[in-house]
């Protein structure tokens, strides 16, 4: 008898699944779509894009979304078109039954633009490039010199070590790689040169660039200093013209 009452329950409960699934499918062929909300995620204010941006990259994949059924619309196929373009880093979309679609689209974000001879483009955090347009110019750092992959990512790398440092915020105006690969960095404010060498050791050459700046640097002088160098030995040694 208990074994008869399993197996029924069994049959009720794939029954009610199926039923549940059919219903759902029906609905979807029932639903129209009647909103389209778009959320555009800019970090530090980059414009790179706007929301009619992204209402026409849908319109040429799938043309008008509205008054369509739930079910006709490719979610995947639309999020992986959105994500091809240059300036998106994730896409994601997905409908209700009370007819909205929800596309959620965020921005890559630009770190540093590359100058190399004539040839500029941005890369974010990880490195990733990214072309430049006329439309918008983010306010970064640039790097310049020795452009291989190698360089690319160190600078990347010391550019996140320094953004973790909340004292050297808005200090950087420029990361140099020199042919041998070594680094200078040229600060926002004052004509001198930090001679940085190699990644290494980069938090404690920031943190003797830090004291460097708070006990011997003031405004008066801070035009004087030529080049410091926390490349070697564990100290910083200092030039002025």
């Amino acid at each position: 008898m208990r074994k008869l009452l399993h197996i029924a329950s069994w049959v009720l409960g794939a029954a009610a699944f199926m039923f549940l699934v059919a219903f759902e499918q029906f609905s979807e062929e029932q639903t129209l779509i009647k909103t389209v909300v778009i959320e555009l995620i800019q970090h530090d204010n980059q414009l790179f894009l706007n929301k009619q941006d992204i209402v026409e990259l849908i319109d040429a994949q799938d043309d008008s979304l509205l008054l369509r059924s739930v079910n006709t619309i490719n979610t995947s196929m639309l999020e992986e078109s959105l994500e091809n373009h240059p300036f998106i880093a994730d896409a994601e979309v997905f409908s209700t039954l009370d007819g909205l679609l929800s596309v959620q689209v965020e921005q890559k974000q630009a770190i540093a633009r590359v100058i190399q001879s004539n040839k500029h483009y941005y890369v974010d955090a990880k490195g990733h490039s990214f072309p430049v347009t006329k439309a918008y110019s983010a306010t970064v750092p640039v790097f310049t010199g020795k452009q291989d992959s190698t360089s690319l990512h160190n600078a990347c790398y010391l550019l996140n070590t320094i953004k973790t440092n909340s004292y050297f915020t808005n200090w950087l105006a420029e990361i140099h790689t020199q042919s041998n690969g070594e680094i200078e960095l040229i600060p926002l404010n004052g004509y001198h040169r930090v001679l940085f060498g190699t990644t290494l050791d980069a938090q404690e050459k920031l943190k003797k660039l830090q004291v460097f700046y708070t006990t011997v640097v003031t405004e008066k002088n801070l035009n004087d200093w030529k080049t410091l160098n926390v490349a070697y030995n564990k100290l910083l040694v200092s030039t002025k013209y």
